[in-house]
């Protein structure tokens, strides 16, 4: 049996010295259901994951961790960290995981990385997404972590870019019951999926969009993985990703017709940012907002976003990708009903 900590740390305001930091801020990352704040949160559908609740109190823990500096790295995260997700493996086994008893160190690494991810990628896509997870802690967890043996935590970090960057619109910090039942569906079929078929290029732009990385990047990797999902052919491509994507997520002829045009602007922005055109060019640590071009190239990174998220979720709803024959048959359905186009 294997306890394992995946810190979930909010990326609004950092406690103490900043003076605009909130108690509100710790319900970026600790889950209000309903009106209801329980320390445990456990996961019906997923047997041995839960969502505790946690909150630093200002200890040494230099030498509970394996390595001289993983408190270190930990450290500057904790002030904002109030909730983990806790995983106890001994709960996966037959019928639920019957392999991975049998898997070696790195594979169990993986499957934990799987698990924490999806249901990271879950919350996030109903609007619980004020956090980053840097780090995943192996043999304790974070609320255990004092009573520790010394040199018995294994720190493994999880982000090449260790400070997010905040540029979020939609946000929630209360999610009602049928959100979180959603989530834990959405965990189960995306965890599924994570081993059925390839839905890396979505996921790890899901990732970095929360990380400290050029716009440009994120702009890049959030459309490779919209291109991936709507796989677009031949030399329409523009085409075929504006007539997919509105067909998918279109309700009425008029939704299709405004999404067709969205999307075409969106990957107008895109090609900037891939092709090396002018896109959110900045000087200094924080972006000049008073400068109207640079806004409309962050609301165009934000709204690209939302429109793979939007993507995600009419994909897990259902249950599996789209194939590429009714891909095709939804740009033919386009072209049908609006022939001008």
């Amino acid at each position: 049996m294997t306890y394992w900590s995946i810190p979930l740390t909010g990326i609004r305001g950092k406690r103490p010295r900043n003076a605009e930091w909130k108690n509100a801020y710790k319900h970026d990352t600790r889950i209000i259901v309903d009106g209801d704040c329980p320390s445990v949160i456990n996961l019906p559908d997923f047997p041995g994951m839960s969502l505790c609740h946690y909150e630093y109190n200002g200890e040494d823990l230099t030498s509970k961790f394996q390595g001289n500096y993983d408190f270190n790295y930990l450290l500057p995260h904790l002030p904002t960290t109030y909730c983990e997700i806790i995983i106890d493996d001994s709960e996966w086994k037959w019928p639920f995981m019957p392999d991975y008893p049998r898997h070696n160190e790195d594979q169990k690494l993986q499957t934990i990385m799987t698990a924490s991810s999806t249901l990271v990628a879950s919350l996030r896509l109903i609007g619980f997404n004020q956090f980053i997870t840097p780090c995943i802690l192996k043999n304790a967890t974070l609320s255990t972590a004092v009573n520790s043996d010394e040199k018995s935590i294994e720190f493994i970090p999880t982000n090449a870019f260790l400070f997010p960057t905040p540029l979020l619109e939609v946000t929630k910090a209360r999610i009602s019951k049928s959100d979180f039942e959603w989530v834990c569906k959405s965990h189960i079929t995306l965890h599924q999926m994570s081993y059925t078929v390839d839905i890396t290029p979505a996921m790890s732009a899901m990732r970095y969009y929360y990380q400290d990385m050029p716009t440009r990047a994120r702009m890049t990797i959030i459309w490779a993985a919209i291109e991936d999902l709507l796989k677009p052919k031949g030399d329409k491509i523009r085409f075929g990703i504006r007539a997919r994507g509105a067909m998918l997520l279109g309700r009425t002829d008029e939704e299709v017709e405004i999404l067709f045009k969205q999307i075409g602007n969106l990957y107008g922005k895109r090609s900037a940012a891939t092709h090396g055109r002018r896109f959110t060019y900045m000087q200094g640590l924080e972006p000049n907002l008073s400068d109207n071009r640079l806004k409309t190239d962050i609301r165009a990174l934000m709204t690209s976003y939302q429109l793979l998220c939007e993507l995600l979720i009419k994909i897990i709803d259902r249950g599996s990708l789209f194939n590429e024959l009714e891909l095709q048959e939804l740009e033919e359905s386009y072209s049908e009903k609006f022939p001008s186009e």
